[in-house]
């Protein structure tokens, strides 16, 4: 069971649309609580989230999926502060998972998870909302094991094409690299 099922499950209404809208946007908790019904498009299935970390007035559009949109457009706003929220959070995360976990988590675990299926920085950068590439790099940890798995895949390829002409390639066939002096 995930936390957002646990969450319906025994929480409130107002509960798990605020973990499942942190969840399924990587909004700032600050960007979810300032929605209006206003801002959800059911037809469209997505989400207008003022940017607040933006000098100016900014928005950015977010897809979501069409339930969260009628829930989020029946709801009403959520009608919190910031540590009402944080609260919410804290004491969903640690009776699911033992430990609290703080909301800026949804973020980090949606920027991590964007990056991972579609390996596009740029669509992470302004989903997100970022203005430089710099901040997207904390999404990019899982790189390493994703680079070894992404490589084995190469490799199959790579070995598949080569088949056909009798040749195998691992890494015995790369030249050892020399430390540089």
């Amino acid at each position: 069971m995930a936390l957002t099922e646990y969450v319906k499950r025994y929480g409130s209404r107002r509960d798990w649309l605020l973990i499942d809208t942190l969840t399924y946007t990587g909004a700032r908790i600050s960007e979810v609580l300032a929605l209006t019904p206003d801002d959800v498009d059911v037809e469209a299935s997505a989400i207008r989230i003022k940017q607040l970390k933006k000098r100016k007035e900014a928005y950015k559009i977010i897809p979501i999926p069409r339930w969260l949109a009628r829930q989020l457009a029946e709801f009403g706003g959520f009608h919190l502060s910031r540590v009402q929220a944080w609260r919410i959070i804290r004491y969903w995360t640690e009776r699911f998972l033992g430990r609290p976990v703080r909301p800026h988590a949804f973020r980090h675990a949606y920027g991590t998870y964007l990056l991972r299926t579609t390996k596009d920085v740029e669509l992470v950068r302004r989903i997100l909302g970022h203005k430089s590439y710099h901040w997207v790099q904390e999404y990019m940890d899982y790189s390493l094991y994703d680079l070894q798995e992404d490589l084995q895949k190469a490799w199959k390829v790579v070995n598949a094409l080569n088949k056909k002409k009798r040749r195998h390639i691992d890494r015995t066939d790369f030249p050892e690299e020399k430390p540089s002096k």
